[in-house]
This record gives C-alpha cells, sequence and structure tokens, in this order.
C-alpha cells in the first residue's frame, strides 16, 4: 500500500502556489475536470449561498467569480430604471429585505500575485459595470504597487483582491462595514496549505457569530477504502502537479478544529456527487 502521511507531515510541505505547473496550465486543467465530476455545480452553489459582506480564501484563479450576484455592488453603476426591475425581480412581493440577502462587499485573498492576475481577468469577464478599467491583461503585482501596497481596489472600495498569506492573517472587512463577515468561503484550500486548522482559526475569529457561516469546498478522503488506495497512490505526483495534498482527512481536520475554536459547529458536512465517490467534500461551519 502506498504510504499516508498525517497532515502536515507530508515529504513536500504546501506553499499554495502549484507546484511545476504555471498557474495558466494549473488553470486551464481543471476547466473540463470540475465540469465532469460536478465541481462546476458545486461552486454555482457556493456562491449562491453568500450574503453580505464575503470573503473568498485562497480564491486563486477566480474560478468562482462568474457564479457570484454582483448586482448590489454595482448598483452605482446601473441606471435606477434597471435598478428597480432588478430589485422587483428578486423579492417576494416587493417586501424582502435585499441587504440580508445580497452580496454587499467581496474580498479575495490569495498568497500567489500569479494567481490572482488570472483572477483579476475573471473580474473583469465577470463583473458588470465598473471593472472596466482593467487592463485585459491585468497584473496585479502593478496594479497593487501603483495603490502603494498588497491590494486591488475597485468598485469604491467595495471589491478588493488581496495578496496575503491567510495562515498568518486575514483582511478585515472594509471601512464602513461591520467588523465581521457574513459569509466566509474556501474551495480547495486545505489541501494546499502547511496547517489547515489554522485557516480555519483565522476564519472563525472574523465570521459573524450565528449568523455568519464559514462554507467550505474541499476534496480529501472518503468512505471506501478503494478510492482512498488510489488517492494515496497518486498523491505525490497529484502534489508535483498542482501543489495540493488531495488525500487528506477533511473530517479529521475539521474534528481539530472543534478542538481549538471554542463555540465551532458543524452546520453541514455533506460529500455530493456518486461520481466522485465522496471524495468530494462541502462544509458549513458557524460559530
Amino acid at each position: 500500500p502506498a504510504p499516508v502521511y498525517c497532515t502536515g507531515h507530508e515529504p513536500v510541505i504546501p506553499t499554495g502556489r502549484p507546484a511545476i505547473q504555471s498557474p495558466v496550465e494549473f488553470d486551464s486543467h481543471l476547466d473540463k475536470s470540475e465540469w465532469r465530476y460536478g465541481i462546476t455545480k458545486l461552486r454555482r452553489r457556493l456562491a449562491s449561498a453568500t450574503r453580505g459582506h464575503v470573503l473568498e480564501v485562497a480564491m486563486g484563479t477566480g474560478r468562482n467569480m462568474e457564479f457570484y450576484d454582483w448586482a448590489k455592488i454595482t448598483e452605482a453603476f446601473v441606471p435606477q430604471s434597471e435598478r428597480n426591475k432588478e430589485k422587483l425581480r428578486k423579492t417576494v412581493w416587493g417586501t424582502k429585505s435585499l441587504d440580508d440577502v445580497e452580496l454587499q462587499s467581496f474580498t479575495g485573498v490569495d498568497i500567489s500575485a500569479e494567481m490572482l492576475d488570472i483572477g483579476l481577468r475573471r473580474l473583469r469577464m465577470f463583473v458588470p459595470h465598473g471593472v472596466d478599467s482593467l487592463p485585459k491583461r491585468p497584473s496585479f503585482a502593478k496594479l497593487a504597487a501603483e495603490s502603494g501596497g498588497s491590494q486591488v481596489d475597485l468598485l469604491d472600495g467595495k471589491l478588493r483582491v488581496i495578496q496575503d498569506d491567510a495562515q498568518q492573517t486575514l483582511p478585515k472587512p472594509p471601512p464602513g462595514a461591520a467588523e465581521k463577515y457574513d459569509t466566509i468561503v474556501q474551495t480547495f484550500g486545505l489541501c494546499s496549505v502547511r496547517d489547515p486548522t489554522q485557516i480555519l482559526v483565522n476564519m472563525a475569529a472574523l465570521v459573524r457569530p450565528d449568523t455568519g457561516r464559514i462554507i467550505l469546498l474541499e476534496h480529501g478522503r472518503t468512505w471506501w477504502g478503494l478510492a482512498n488506495g488510489l488517492l494515496d497512490r497518486a498523491a505525490l505526483g497529484h502534489f508535483e502537479r498542482f501543489g495540493c495534498w488531495w488525500n487528506r482527512d477533511i473530517e479529521q481536520i475539521i474534528r481539530e478544529a472543534e478542538k481549538r475554536i471554542p463555540g465551532l459547529e458543524v452546520v453541514a458536512f455533506e460529500r455530493p456527487g456518486w461520481i466522485s465517490f465522496g471524495t468530494n467534500i462541502w462544509v458549513e461551519l458557524r460559530v
């Protein structure tokens, strides 16, 4: 049998960056495989579950960008007549408060400036009104340097892209917002960092108590021994290509987080999609 390593003690420590592939190769490889294994559908579900002030950790190349509802934070760039039509369409008899359900700000964080280059391209493609000023091939490093820091602000600061190490710190919500995020999301991030439990600790510190949610879409060990054996045998090769250990025990990582985070509650733990044999994992947490 192939060796199985404890999380954080694998023979090569992940850095959050692809190992041997360029970010462009990494991103293009995922197009067909994510559709085939139902991940595209899960990304859409994740984005539709967000509300309020949103933080996406390890946003990478921005593969969730096309699924967010950007209407609220782009409304200043839309004629009033179009805004009224959109609000009427989204409310029930015109009585439901949109502020309770819509994305009011978005902050995306990743450790890799090269991955964020592609993320900015996706923002330019999928965020209507207001990001047209981005060049067709944006350089995150250049745009961030122009602002004198490590972040790019768009839409009057309601949309922020930040280069940072999520294991060290996570940014607070934008000025004028509450002190906590309403929703924190991450897709395939716990497999790509040295200490995934610390990531969850940092998320829990910034999510709104009780009503806020941490939503994770991950992959890892399953209930089927044969599938785990296949993951283990291919784990090193997969890491060398994509920079992640896809055979980590996500359930065990969540249990470790429960020990370290007072009041952490697992709202949902699912293994959606029969075609992935339980290796795709959906987690919802609250504090």
